[in-house]
């Protein structure tokens, strides 16, 4: 006989179950089977046990439907095959994708796409459960347009799923055919036969479950179902929130209908009066969307809405509720449930802020094997063997951790690879290239770092050249032993071993444990693939479809606990009767949920199914049907008290309050929504709650603040950590605790370039790391401006020290283009190597502009009683060092390079000028200098006319000669003289000369003066920028002394603050521009140093002291001093 057990939520329905399975115990029938969904298995077992004790509990099956096929078929059936698991599913699947990929006109680029493989399988087993088949696709598909996307998805998946099942037939065990095995098994057998079967706590059925449901009410003596409702009808009125538990209803009486079996109608409803612990919760219970509800004005304790501004802050408001029930309610964890409708919105946050505050939650540590060691080694090596060696995978392969190579080895190799932009094949050839870069010496040093590199890489390259010759020729058996010999070659076992016992002795056992098992898996992957490829593929395919199986495998446990919170998905959650609910995320969108089906199929495509096979697919009205009972399920759980909580915004999407608030208001209308409090205190739930709301108000400094600092401070053991943090939060610039460890990392006596100390008066905190902690970017090797620049000076240094002036004037141009390119060929083969053709011609391009260039340096210098009398003049090498003492007795020495300097022999002095070669930007601007930047050639300047050497002399200027000069904005139609007078504004020289009669008379003896940044006025004067006076060069000179004085003395105190100088507020600072350390400091100024903007008239003021503020930088707040 069927009976069913009707009542509304909380009514004893599964009480009522349990008595009649013990009454049945007691009389003495065992054969009695309990049929509950998967997840209230151990609760229906556990409940079973307290009522009818251990003697008693093997008399009643206590299961679901999945483990009853699983049992009985293994009992009363024999197969030598294995069950197929969801990894090798999804390797068959897109192994038979590869094999039909010409017949597919919808998937063909997706066959090792995981989504669309995961998508597949989800149809597929969902095709299973709804007992429909591939024909049966292509029989709704027959109806839409064939060059229609829906015609083409049923037609690939029909393709797919037929070719996949059949290789799965005969091979393995489809657990997704289980129920319908199942089903079959019972049609000719005589199990459960006399049974007294319950069925308690499923929200639907699929259609090989009916299927089951079927047979055993054939043959059982009495079925009971438990069914969610107030009614045994009225699944056809759509505003009945039990149409959808009525509707299976109706269908489980179709099914005795159909075999004539004996159903009892006299349904006697069950009340749930008295069942509750809050009569709120009972009333809302009664009147939940009921068209007539009573208002009850009072304000409801038990019920309670909460809104947050974020998904982050909801569920901290959720996890210090939680923690307050337990602290002061006397509430276990395990009375409390949280039910949840997006879980990857709100999954990961709830834990995190139950954790945070010390409450016990379900958590599943469980992560892709994709992440251990050894199947990242064993992925990365199949992939470079099948793809040409790829350059990135043999990289990822020598830097996992059962890599037999050193770090240092590894970290070499790799910085070859990427300078020089190292691609497939040319991992096979040897590298020839200087290690160290483009433009860098290569020495006996390089030539050793280069052998030891190539060593590296024929030692990395050839068990994977093994590997690919194997995988190219070989059969499906061959490829497979391929993989495993190159484990063993390259000893991957003997390192996963030393691997795992360093986890354990560092105590990460779980960790050890996992990783060790993941040779195991390995293994048996390799030994199923070869069940699974009946033929040889491509090795392309081969390395798609051991991915493809690997990814789709997790490691790890899934811990549980006795006294936890309980979280759960609305639509698959068991509640049962927790005392507490918190419903988050309820919001329009979530509560009624808009199913937005991502797979391969739409929700519209979807719909056309339902008609035919309901089981497969819901109708818009069944599915709203079943939302609706979504929704009350929920709202009914709790005994006790009942949480409603949702935020204002999601993803940036602003969300709507869902329908359920204005079912609880029209009950409740009095019920007020609680925001979150500014109250700190009462929000502070644990002691790393303390600590996160104290570092949060460290820079506030309110009366929260102060409370707290005074509960840290009687813990000692936080004395450290409240240390630190009071540094970080002060907002004071970066600086060395230990002063002693800054003048052990810079030195006491610095010895820098004039390049050095421009950095870091652009940047303090770049020098740090640049020069302090030799922290280098990785750059690929091209012909940037430091290279270029290395191939213009070392060609004009060779032609200078080589060729007199007279002698290069001389000289024809075919003559002098002549020398360039020997120098520039020279230049390649000693110092650049091996180069691509495009490199070799970008070099040899450069060719044309040194030819104008010394052209231009010949006519300056024709004119001029200025001779050059040294190129690259070393600055602590062939002169001496310049010398700066420091107050606290440390100096610093400068130190570089000159590309060129100039000598007049004067009738009573000699005059000496130094000149760069620039081959970019040439301004020069006086101002800089006060900053600290553009000091190179006056340290210089300096250097050479103090020194006891044979190039001293009074200083004559500075003079900045440009590589490189164009003809401006000029149009196509400009004249030879528009575009020559452009030519000579665009070469001047930029820097400045003293403006003494004596060195301007030497500069140019024509006294046209074109190539200095000066002016000529009507009475002849020389006037403009490029001039200043030996007492502003002195000036400036104390200057520069004063502030290499204040660099060293800071940095000896350890000063090294995020203080980039820059020309305005709005505008990026220079050396952020470029700069590769952002990720270390995040663009976070401590206090960016802008410029004040002064004419160069301006700037000889406030050398003299006579600047009306006195202020070296803009008003924002820096000063000097900073």
């Amino acid at each position: 006989m069927l009976h069913f057990i009707i009542g509304p939520a909380k009514s004893g329905k599964t009480t009522k179950i349990r008595d009649i399975l013990k009454n049945q115990v007691h009389a003495g029938n065992n054969k009695l089977l309990l049929l509950v969904p998967e997840q209230f298995s151990f609760e229906s077992e556990r409940e079973m046990l307290r009522i009818i004790g251990s003697a008693n509990i093997n008399k009643i099956q206590i299961t679901s439907f999945t483990r009853l096929a699983s049992r009985t078929l293994n009992e009363n059936t024999t197969s030598n095959l294995d069950e197929i698991d969801e990894a090798a599913k999804a390797a068959l699947l897109s192994y038979s994708m590869i094999q039909i990929r010409d017949e597919l006109c919808y998937f063909p680029k997706k066959i090792f796409d995981a989504e669309t493989i995961a998508d597949l399988i989800r149809i597929d087993a969902k095709m299973k459960l709804a007992g429909i088949t591939t024909a049966d696709l292509l029989s709704i598909a027959s109806k839409e347009k064939p060059e229609s996307a829906f015609y083409k998805k049923c037609t690939d998946v029909s393709l797919i799923l037929d070719l996949y099942n059949g290789l799965i037939e005969n091979r393995f065990i489809d657990k997704s055919t289980v129920l319908s095995r199942l089903a079959e098994y019972l049609e000719s057998s005589d199990d459960f036969s006399d049974y007294t079967i319950c069925i308690d706590g499923f929200r639907h059925f699929s259609h090989a479950e009916y299927l089951i449901i079927e047979q055993l009410c054939i043959k059982a003596k009495d079925v009971y179902f438990s069914i969610c409702s107030r009614s045994a009808y009225g699944a056809d009125n759509p505003d009945n929130v039990f149409a959808h538990p009525i509707k299976i209803m109706n269908r489980i009486r179709d099914i005795a209908k159909k075999h004539k079996l004996e159903i009892d109608t006299d349904y006697k409803i069950l009340d749930n009066s008295g069942r509750y612990n809050s009569s709120e919760l009972q009333l809302l219970e009664s009147y939940i969307f009921a068209k007539e509800k009573e208002e009850h004005e009072s304000t409801p304790k038990d019920i309670t809405i909460n809104y947050a501004p974020s998904i982050i802050k909801e569920c901290e408001i959720v996890a210090h509720e939680c923690k307050r029930l337990v602290r002061e309610c006397g509430i276990r964890a395990r009375d409390i449930t949280i039910i949840e409708r997006n879980e990857k919105e709100y999954d990961s946050l709830l834990v995190a802020a139950l954790k945070k505050v010390n409450l016990p939650v379900f958590e599943d540590k469980r992560h892709s094997v994709i992440d251990e060691p050894l199947i990242r080694m064993v992925l990365a090596a199949v992939k470079a063997a099948s793809h040409n060696f790829t350059g990135d995978e043999l990289c990822r392969y020598a830097k996992c951790q059962l890599s037999p190579y050193s770090l240092e080895d590894i970290c070499e190799l790799d910085n070859y690879a990427l300078i020089w932009e190292i691609k497939d094949k040319d991992w096979l050839e040897d590298w020839t290239e200087n290690p160290d870069g483009l433009g860098r010496s290569f020495n006996e040093k390089s030539a050793e770092k280069l052998e030891r590199i190539n060593a590296t890489r024929k030692a990395l390259v050839e068990p994977i050249r093994k590997l690919q010759y194997r995988l190219d020729e070989g059969e499906p058996y061959e490829q497979v032993t391929a993989v495993y010999d190159f484990l063993i070659e390259t000893k991957a076992d003997e390192q996963l071993r030393i691997h795992c016992d360093n986890l354990y002795k560092e105590g990460f056992e779980e960790e050890a444990i996992d990783c060790a098992n993941t040779w195991d898996l390995l293994m048996n992957v390799l030994s199923n693939i070869l069940v699974i490829i009946d033929e040889r593929v491509n090795p392309n395919d081969f390395y798609s479809l051991l991915n493809t199986y690997l990814s789709s495998f997790s490691i790890g446990e899934i811990p549980q606990g006795l006294d936890e919170i309980r979280i759960g998905n609305a639509d698959r959650i068991l509640i049962g009767s927790p005392k507490i609910v918190f419903a988050v995320g309820v919001c329009q969108g979530n509560y009624p949920k808009v199913k937005e089906n991502k797979g391969i199929f739409s929700d519209k495509e979807m719909w056309k199914f339902a008609d035919a096979y309901p089981d497969f697919a819901d109708s818009p009205e069944a599915a709203a049907l079943e939302e609706r009972f979504i929704m009350y399920s929920v709202i009914t759980a709790p005994t006790d008290k009942l949480y409603l909580s949702y935020s204002a915004t999601s993803d940036n999407e602003e969300k709507i309050p869902s329908v359920i608030f204005s079912e609880v208001r029209a009950l409740f209308p009095n019920i007020q929504t609680n925001y979150p409090t500014n109250d700190v205190i009462s929000n502070i739930e644990s002691l790393s709650d303390a600590y996160a709301m104290y570092a949060k108000l460290m820079r506030v400094k309110n009366k929260d603040f102060y409370l707290l600092d005074k509960y840290f401070s009687q813990k000692p053991e936080f004395d450290d950590k409240i240390k630190r943090l009071k540094k970080l939060s002060s907002c004071s610039p970066i600086e060395f605790e230990n002063k002693n460890n800054a003048v052990a990392l810079f030195g006491k006596n610095m010895k820098v370039s004039a390049t050095k100390v421009e950095d870091y008066h652009h940047c303090q905190f770049y020098y740090f790391l640049r020069h302090g902690l030799n922290i280098k970017e990785r750059k690929i090797q091209t012909i940037d401006e430091r290279v270029e620049g290395l191939i213009f000076h070392y060609v004009l240094e060779n032609i200078i020290t080589e060729y007199s002036t007279k002698a290069l004037s001389a000289f024809s141009k075919t003559k002098i283009r002549k020398i360039v390119k020997d120098k520039v060929e020279k230049y390649i083969q000693s110092d650049l190597g091996n180069m691509s053709n495009r490199m070799n011609f970008i070099v040899n391009s450069y060719c044309r502009t040194i030819e104008i260039l010394l052209e231009r340096m010949l006519d300056e210098l024709q004119n001029s009683s200025f001779e050059p009398v040294c190129t690259e003049l070393e600055i602590g090498k062939d002169i001496n060092a310049y010398e700066i003492m420091l107050d606290d007795n440390g100096k610093v020495e400068i130190v570089g390079k000159v590309d060129r300097v100039d000598k007049m022999i004067g009738q009573n002095n000699d005059f000496v000028r130094v000149i760069d070669y620039k081959t970019g930007s040439v301004d020069f601007d006086l101002n800089d200098c006060l900053y600290g930047t553009r000091l190179q050639m006056l340290l210089y300047l300096k250097s050479i006319c103090n020194s006891i050497s044979k190039f001293s002399g009074l200083p004559a200027g500075v003079l900045y000669f440009p590589a490189r000069i164009g003809s401006g904005n000029l149009n196509r139609n400009a004249s030879e003289d528009e575009i020559e007078n452009q030519s000579i504004l665009n070469g001047k020289l930029g820097g400045f000369v003293i403006d003494t009669p004596e060195v301007l008379e030497g500069i140019d003896s024509t006294k046209r003066y074109i190539w200095l940044n000066v002016k000529i006025d009507k009475n002849g004067k020389l006037f403009g920028n490029g001039l200043i006076s030996l007492e502003t060069l002195n000036l400036l000179h104390n200057k520069i002394d004063q502030i290499i004085n204040e660099m060293g003395i800071n940095l000896h105190e350890g000063k090294v603050p995020i203080s980039p100088l820059t020309d305005s507020e709005k505008e990026t600072p220079y050396k952020c521009r470029y700069c590769g350390f952002s990720s270390i400091c995040l663009n976070n100024y401590d206090s960016p140093r802008v410029k004040k903007k002064r004419k160069q008239s301006e700037v000889i003021s406030f050398l003299k002291g006579e600047d009306e503020d006195g202020n070296l930088y803009a008003d924002t707040g820096t000063t000097e001093s900073d």
